[in-house]
This record gives C-alpha cells, structure tokens and sequence, in this order.
C-alpha cells in the first residue's frame, strides 16, 4: 500500500474525522484507526508521524474539501445532481431576497435546472455571476 496515494489518504483521513465526531479526540487510539482502515500500525506511522498529526490533517482534509465545494458554487461550476432536493427551494430564496437589488426589477422569474444532467441553466449561472461579481 503507497502512503502517499490519494485514495489511501482520503480514506484515512474520512475514518479520522467520522472516529473523531463520535469519540471526540480522546476516546480511541492509533489502534482503533488501523483496525477501522485496515492497516498496520506501521503503515499508518508512515503516513502520520502521531496522532496529533492525524487529527489535523483528517481536520484540514475536511476543511479543503468544504472549501472546494463552496468555490464550485461560487464559480458556479456546481450541478444538483446528487444533493438534497431542497438545495432548489434555498437558492430559490436567495434568489428572492438578492435579485430586485441586482436586477432591478420587482418580480423574479426562477431558472430551470436540466432535469437529466442537474447543471443549472444559462440564466442560473449568469444570476449567480451577478451575485459573485457584486457580492
């Protein structure tokens, strides 16, 4: 097993964080996360030097994959596909609130979503470019 491989990493990295909201960061041991992954203890000290480490770079791993979500909305390179059915009924809202003070007209007319794929629509993405571009 490479300690250095993206899916090794992210796996140890995602049992990490679910062990640290259920345990807190002092209710388990190296051991546990070596049987929870699957590895030895020495492959998991080549990839960590100590559990204080393992901790931070399961945090930051976290940390950057949230980051990196909210830049695609921001960039407006985020499809609907795969997330919660209410996603539509928010940005709905926000649209509600945002769009007479960028637009302004009084009514709001929603863009669709493409029903197959779930990427948002050309009027969609220029509204959210609206916001990223004044906001």
């Amino acid at each position: 097993m490479k300690i250095n491989d993206e899916k090794f990493l992210t796996f140890l990295y995602e049992v990490t964080f679910e062990t640290l909201k259920i345990h807190g960061s002092k209710g388990w041991t190296m051991d546990d996360i070596c049987k929870n992954v699957g590895i030895s203890k020495d492959t998991l000290y080549r990839a960590v030097s100590n559990k204080e480490d393992l901790i931070l770079k399961s945090l930051n791993f976290k940390i950057n994959l949230h980051i990196t979500h909210m830049e695609n909305i921001i960039n407006c390179e985020v499809s609907t596909k795969g997330y919660p059915k209410n996603i539509l009924q928010i940005l709905n809202s926000l649209a509600d609130m945002i769009y007479p003070s960028i637009s302004g007209k009084s009514t709001y007319t929603p863009p669709t979503v493409d029903k197959n794929s779930g990427v948002f629509s050309p009027s969609m993405n220029s509204t959210l470019n609206q916001m990223k571009n004044r906001y």
